[in-house]
C-alpha cells in the first residue's frame, strides 16, 4: 500500500486570461459571459451593459484596493474582469509619476520609468523573413522603416505613444554615405544607440527569462511575436566560446532582444534557500 495519498479527477483552479482585440469587437460582451463576472471598469465604458461592477476607480491605488477586496472575500465573484488593461496602465503610470514628481513616464529617462514594474512585455514583432527560416525578404531600408512607421502610427497598442527604439551602434556609420539611422529618421523612426557588449547582454537575457520565486518570468511574449517564439528556444552556444551564441544560427531576434535587455538592465532574481529535509522529505516531523 502506498504511503502517499493518490487522488484523481479534475482539480479546479483559477485561470488568468487576456482578451486582446480592437475596439468594438466584443471583448466586454465576451467577458460578461464568464461565470459570476464582476467588472472593474477602468474607463467607464460598461454603463450600457447589464452587468455587476465595482465603482470606476479614480486611481491606481483604488484599482488595487478593489482587487484586494476580491482577494479578501472570494465570494464576491467567480470572475474578476479588468476592462481595460490600457486604462489600468495609464493609472499605474500616473501613480508612478506622481510618487516620483515626474510629469510623464519618459521624464525618468529612456525606458527607466517602466522598470518600476520590472517586467517587459513584447506585444508585436515585424520580422523580415520568408517562409524559409533565416531567409530575408530583402526589403530596402526605406520600405523597412516605412512599414515600422505605419505600425507605430496605426497599431492600436502603439499609436499616440512616444516611441524610441534601441539599435546596434553600427547604424550610425556614415562611411558609405547616408547612415541607416538617417534613413530611419527620414521615415520618422527613431533609435538610440544600444549597448552591444555581447556577454553582459546575454546575461541580461538570462535574467529576463528566469522565473522568480513565485514562478513568474521577467518578460512575457505575446503570441503575435511568432519569430521570437520560434527562434529563441532553438539557439545554441558557440562550440569554441560557450559563454556566447553560435552566430551562424538565426539569431536576428536574439540580438535585438539583447539590445533591449541591455537598455533596461535588471538584477538577477535572488534564489530562496531551499530547506533540506533529509530522510523526511514530507517534513512530517516539522521544522
Amino acid at each position: 500500500m502506498s504511503k502517499y495519498a493518490i487522488t484523481g479527477g479534475v482539480r479546479p483552479t483559477a485561470l488568468k486570461t487576456v482578451v486582446y482585440g480592437p475596439e468594438g469587437i466584443g471583448k466586454t460582451t465576451f467577458a460578461s459571459c464568464f461565470p459570476k463576472a464582476v467588472f472593474i471598469d477602468t474607463e467607464g465604458s460598461t454603463k450600457f451593459f447589464d452587468l455587476a461592477r465595482f465603482p470606476v476607480p479614480t486611481s491606481w491605488t483604488m484599482l488595487l484596493d478593489e482587487v484586494q477586496e476580491v482577494i479578501n472575500d472570494p465570494t464576491v465573484c467567480d470572475t474578476l474582469v479588468i476592462d481595460t488593461a490600457d486604462w489600468a496602465e495609464k493609472m499605474c503610470i500616473a501613480e508612478v509619476c506622481s510618487a516620483n514628481n515626474k510629469k510623464g513616464i519618459e521624464d525618468f529617462g529612456y525606458g527607466k520609468g517602466y522598470t518600476y514594474d520590472g517586467r517587459a512585455y513584447l506585444i508585436l514583432q515585424l520580422y523580415g523573413c520568408t517562409q524559409t527560416p533565416n531567409e530575408g525578404v530583402k526589403w530596402n531600408p526605406d520600405r523597412i522603416f516605412g512599414e515600422i512607421h505605419r505600425l507605430e502610427t496605426e497599431h492600436p497598442q502603439l499609436k499616440g505613444r512616444q516611441i524610441f527604439g534601441v539599435a546596434d551602434p553600427s547604424i550610425w556609420d556614415v562611411s558609405r554615405g547616408e547612415s541607416v539611422e538617417e534613413t530611419a529618421s527620414r521615415n520618422f523612426v527613431y533609435f538610440e544607440p544600444g549597448d552591444n557588449h555581447r556577454l553582459p547582454g546575454w546575461m541580461q537575457v538570462h535574467y529576463r527569462l528566469a522565473f522568480d520565486n513565485e514562478g513568474y518570468p521577467m518578460v512575457y511574449f505575446f503570441d503575435t511575436c511568432k519569430a521570437a517564439i520560434r527562434t529563441l528556444p532553438l539557439l545554441r552556444y558557440d562550440e569554441h566560446k560557450p559563454e556566447d551564441l553560435d552566430t551562424s544560427q538565426e539569431d536576428h531576434f536574439a540580438d535585438s532582444f539583447r539590445y533591449f535587455c541591455m537598455s533596461r538592465p535588471i538584477t538577477p532574481v535572488k534564489a530562496v534557500d531551499k530547506k533540506i529535509f533529509g530522510d523526511d522529505p514530507l517534513n512530517l516531523r516539522g521544522d
